[in-house]
């Protein structure tokens, strides 16, 4: 008699890599969110303006330099506040090199070519 094929097992929500992944998003996010909010930019804006700053191959002084000038001219207006702090707090609880190594792995599971990329 032939034995029944046995279903997969699911991981537990705590080793599943997209629950991870959103746990992770949500507890970065979530400060984000709120900084944003009291700026009335909504989180799609802010991927939009990320996005556009990282496609624009301009080194970070050419950038800064840019900025200020549309700062200068009120084009723009810049908000700096706890982003940067949540990454502080990251390497203050990890340390430089694992929070670089955060960074690293996650850009490299974003290179994947993933579900027929």
């Amino acid at each position: 008699m032939k034995e029944p094929d046995k279903a997969p097992q699911l991981r537990q929500s705590s080793r599943s890599l997209p629950i991870a992944l959103l746990r992770a998003r949500e507890k970065v996010m979530g400060p984000n969110r709120k900084i944003l909010a009291s700026e009335n930019v909504v989180e799609r804006q802010w991927r939009v303006l990320a996005e556009m700053a990282h496609h624009a191959c301009l080194l970070a002084p050419s950038l800064t330099r840019i900025l200020q000038g549309l700062e200068t001219r009120e084009l723009i207006q810049r908000v700096l506040p706890a982003t940067n702090s949540l990454f502080s707090r990251l390497e203050e609880t990890f340390g430089k090199r694992e929070s670089e190594y955060l960074l690293d792995l996650l850009n490299a599971l974003d290179a994947l070519p993933l579900n027929g990329e």
